[in-house]
């Protein structure tokens, strides 16, 4: 399993995690939270272009370490490509880039209950000098808007996480900054001489 496949899977885990935490806090109430169903994502459109940009761009972000001082440009039909194609997550994602934010609808399977989560949010997301950011906005699970306490704590827990976790912190030394500019995510490697 490559480093950026294990990225997003600890990272998602910790998603869900945190949902579930949020959902079994008060178990009376917490189905309410949950689907019988996965929502259906969108079909993802692609030519055959795209699948060879989006291949080009996952082997470069496969290895940073060897692409110092270059750029990469993601599109979010090239990132919900990514999904699908190289880390099987078609059915569980899908990004949306609008307004310069992340768009994301999710489908969540909660352990142990054959139920999930369902929902979507907004989110501003950036990376500069060794620190996330991360502001996220209507965040609905199962058509129930969360309240402000709870996103708060949703966007703690995950910079906890992003900042904390050894394989994250390996992986994003070698990133300058990454930030969403015209509804396409830029991420720059660092410079070899700013190691």
């Amino acid at each position: 399993m490559n480093k950026i496949r294990k990225f997003l899977a600890w990272t998602f885990a910790v998603l869900l995690i945190f949902i579930g935490v949020s959902i079994f806090l008060n178990i009376r109430s917490s189905m309410v939270f949950l689907s019988k169903e996965t929502m259906i994502l969108p079909k993802i459109e692609y030519s055959d272009t795209d699948l060879d940009s989006m291949n080009n761009i996952f082997e470069v972000l496969k290895h940073p370490q060897d692409h110092h001082g270059e750029k990469v440009m993601l599109r979010d039909t090239q990132i919900n490509l990514m999904f699908k194609d190289k880390l099987d997550l078609e059915n569980r994602f899908y990004i949306h880039f609008e307004e310069n934010k992340a768009n994301v609808r999710f489908s969540l399977p909660v352990p142990f209950v054959r139920r999930f989560a369902n929902g979507s949010c907004s989110a501003e997301i950036s990376y500069s000098d060794t620190d996330f950011h991360i502001t996220i906005s209507n965040l609905t699970i199962n058509d129930i808007l969360m309240s402000d306490a709870e996103i708060n704590s949703l966007e703690s827990v995950l910079i906890n996480y992003l900042d904390r976790d050894k394989r994250v912190k390996e992986y994003v030394k070698f990133i300058s900054e990454a930030f969403i500019q015209d509804n396409i995510l830029h991420i720059e490697f660092i410079a070899d001489n700013d190691l």
